[in-house]
């Protein structure tokens, strides 16, 4: 079982940060101490599952190596917020459309041209 809620400390060596989870072993490993491990024929690499933090779930996951992820997309809770966003999105954007109308009429239409012909 992965460790959920632990610090991201080496077990074997506390003062390095631990990079690789052993399923096997049941332990934390940072880079320097899997790799003195695996040379003394005490680990086999390819057991090992990269250590990361996940910020979004408030877990401990096994994706990649030394990495946080953070939630970059915000999702709506319910149908009224989701519209709101919606028309919110559209206003924004008509808005912005209408004012290039006049700042910026002949580079556009310029474009269109080229792209017809």
């Amino acid at each position: 079982m992965y460790p959920v809620g632990t610090d991201s400390r080496c077990d074997v060596d506390p003062s390095r940060v631990a990079l690789w989870w052993d399923p096997k072993l049941l332990i934390k490993l940072s880079g320097a101490a899997a790799c003195h491990l695996a040379s003394r024929k005490r680990l086999d690499m390819d057991v090992l599952i990269p250590h990361r933090r996940s910020l979004v779930s408030g877990l401990v996951a096994a994706h990649t190596s030394g990495a946080r992820e953070y939630e970059t997309v915000q999702s709506n809770s319910d149908p009224l917020l989701g519209g709101g966003q919606a028309v919110l999105e559209f206003v924004t954007f008509s808005a912005i459309s209408f004012t290039q109308l006049f700042t910026k009429p002949v580079s556009d239409l310029s474009r269109e041209w080229s792209l017809r012909g």
